[in-house]
Order: C-alpha cells, then structure tokens, then sequence
C-alpha cells in the first residue's frame, strides 16, 4: 500500500526536528559553558578538542537557521488559515442566519395564516433589511416581543438575529 505523506506528517516531522535541534543546541552550549572551566584545568595542549567543538558549532548554526526559517514559514501558514477559517466561520453565519430567518418567517405566516400582514415601514423588505430593522429597533431599547409583534417575524427569528450580531460583537473584540 502506497503511504500518503500529509500536511499533518509534515507538520509534525518539522517539530519533531525542530525539538532535536534545539535539544542539541541547549547540550553545546552547556558543554561550551563548562569548556572553559575545563580548559583551566587542562594543559594547553587540548586545542584539538577546542577545535572540534567549532567545528561542530560550525555544522550546527546552518541547521538551526533553517529550523528558525521554517519554524517563521509555519507560523505564518498557520496565520493565513485563521484567517480563512474566520472567514468561512462569518460567511457560514451569515447564511445560516438568513436561512433561519427564511425558515422564521415561513413558519411565523403558516402559524398565522396571515400572509402580507406586515408593517407598511418593512413590506417588501429583503432579509439583510429585516435584519437591520431588527437591529434598529433592539437598539432602540425595544425588547425581542415588541420587535416581532412590529415586524410580524417568530419571536425566534428576533432573538437570532440579536444572539448572532451579540456574537459577531464578541468576535471583534476577540480580534
């Protein structure tokens, strides 16, 4: 069976050798914080050691800026899909609210069975109008029953649209 190698895969492989370069890191720098004590109390004749050390160091410092660049190359795929995610997340909402709204009104006129029996200020309007007319009067201080018993929409519906906007507050106060 052919392996897929994911985005998940990939992900976690970087952090995985991400972790083993800083791990290396931390030991040679203990080593060379202790490299010099030990130095004192050898002859000068360990410049071989000293040597290899820089060597190694030398080896070192190009895998630990490629982890940096790819640990700033992650971070900023990662940036671009909250940003994608909280895009979808707003469009999502914003449909669902209108779907639910649709479904609101429907229900509201067959419970009546009074079709067209809305304010003359809101006939004809469009869902995003009735949203905001909602808005309007709720910020206005009326409350979810007056709203609905105006606009002739489901108690339901008004109090949607006021927990959605409520939402979409706390959502931009988040960013």
């Amino acid at each position: 069976m052919k392996a897929v190698l994911t985005t998940e895969f990939w992900v976690v492989f970087q952090m995985i050798l991400l972790f083993l370069l800083i791990a290396v890191m931390v030991r040679v720098i203990r080593n060379m914080k202790t490299a010099p004590a030990v130095e004192k109390s050898v002859s000068e004749g360990n410049d071989a050691a000293g040597k290899t050390a820089e060597k190694i160091l030398a080896l070192l410092e190009p895998l630990l800026a490629e982890a940096e660049a790819a640990a700033r190359i992650f971070e900023s795929q990662i940036m671009e899909k909250k940003l994608l995610i909280r895009e979808l997340n707003e469009k999502l909402d914003s449909r669902i609210i209108s779907l639910n709204l649709l479904l609101n009104r429907a229900d509201a006129c067959l419970a009546s069975k009074t079709f067209g029996t809305v304010d003359d200020a809101y006939a004809g309007a469009g869902i995003s109008d009735m949203q905001e007319a909602i808005l309007v009067m709720f910020e206005k201080g009326l409350d979810a029953q007056s709203i609905s018993e105006k606009l002739s929409v489901s108690r339901k519906e008004v109090d949607l649209v006021i927990a959605l906007k409520m939402k979409f507050i706390a959502m931009e106060k988040e960013s």
